[in-house]
């Protein structure tokens, strides 16, 4: 632990996105050192980067944008270029030819891979020759956590990649896909589809996603088995009467009658994201509240939630009582990263109810 802060080392390879405001004099020194060495081997960094110590970057090439990031246990290898505010997440792996444009997210536990072995059956696959078409990123593209990115494959600007995907062809600008191998699913800018946000089955908010009965991602497959037409088409708009008539049932499993509270799933502890993501479902699916309570309890339960005098919105505590924040650094800093979420949650689903928040966040004012 740096005496200078109340952050260890290791915190920044694992949140590398902190690095720039909340690192001691020490850890900036030490980066410093970190990348001068790296670019003694050729690496250009731009402005405000961050490149863990315990990440594997082992480049012909490397090149980041300003504000770029790649975190601990990445392994970075081959020809990587990076525009600005591009993010390596944890444990990632990008290999090969790899081109990135501004404003990437790579997920965790993502691959973008490069190159590829040949397979001849007149020798061993470890004896045959490597190839590399390339693999193409355009800007503001983010790509789940568990992703796979085989060679030659382009993604344009603006697209969205579910979690688990494995992307073997083009995706066109605007695309959201999602799947194995991946298959576009809307257009980004489309209010209409299965979500408005973005999300794609397998990745409903919270904990919910394990919750959806009746198998509603087999709609997703282009057709039913034994349905030769296959169009995706009438596969999504299936998949989305289909969640329209289970919603209600979705949400309703998920409320405890008891606690009078929302859940992830029947019969875990309350959570205040249980909350939000109810009223997000109901919204997008049933054009209401959840029909558990009126739509002003609602927003009187989640506004009751903000502390007022940082704004930040704790979770419950342990015996579902009211939560309680961790006492300030001496900077004044609060560290609880999911009370700090609840406040874009929270906000989102009182903005769905037609409110807002009642106090203004004062913990990151200075």
């Amino acid at each position: 632990m740096d005496a200078e802060t109340a952050l260890d080392d290791a915190y920044f390879d694992y949140c590398p996105w902190d690095f720039v405001d909340r690192a001691s004099a020490g850890q900036r020194a030490a980066q410093d050192a970190h990348q001068q060495r790296l670019s003694e081997s050729g690496v250009r960094l731009g402005p405000r980067c961050y490149v863990s110590p315990a990440a594997g970057v082992f480049t012909d090439t490397l090149r980041l944008g300003a504000d770029s990031y790649i975190a601990g246990h990445a392994y970075v290898t081959g020809e990587v270029t990076a525009g600005d505010d591009c993010t390596v997440n944890p444990y990632a792996t990008v290999r090969g030819r790899i081109t990135l444009g501004d404003g990437v997210r790579i997920g965790a536990h993502s691959s973008l891979l490069g190159f590829n072995h040949g397979f001849a059956p007149d020798r061993p696959v470890h004896r045959q020759p490597l190839t590399g078409k390339g693999i193409t990123v355009g800007d503001d593209v983010w790509i789940g956590s568990h992703v796979v990115v085989v060679d030659g494959v382009t993604i344009g600007d603006h697209c969205v990649v579910g979690a688990g995907a494995v992307v073997t062809k083009d995706l066109a600008p605007w695309t959201v896909a999602a799947g194995n191998p991946a298959r576009p699913l809307r257009d980004r800018r489309s209010q209409s589809g299965p979500r408005r946000d973005g999300a794609v089955s397998g990745d409903l908010p919270g904990g919910f996603s394990g919750d959806l009965p009746g198998g509603l991602s087999d709609d997703l497959s282009g057709g039913r088995p034994g349905d030769p037409s296959g169009d995706l088409g009438d596969a999504v708009a299936r998949f989305a009467d289909r969640a329209r008539a289970q919603a209600a049932d979705l949400v309703a499993r998920c409320w405890n009658p008891d606690t009078g509270r929302y859940a992830d799933r029947p019969g875990a502890p309350a959570t205040v994201r249980a909350h939000c993501d109810a009223v997000e479902i109901a919204d997008l699916l049933l054009d209401s509240p959840p029909e558990q309570l009126a739509t002003d309890e609602h927003a009187a339960r989640l506004r009751a939630l903000q502390d007022p005098g940082s704004g930040l919105v704790p979770e419950f505590a342990p015996d579902g009582g009211p939560g309680v924040l961790p006492a300030p650094a001496a900077d004044g800093w609060i560290d609880d990263g999911t009370a700090e979420y609840h406040v874009l949650a929270v906000g989102y689903a009182l903005d769905l109810l037609g409110s807002a928040s009642p106090n203004p966040c004062t913990w990151c004012a200075a």
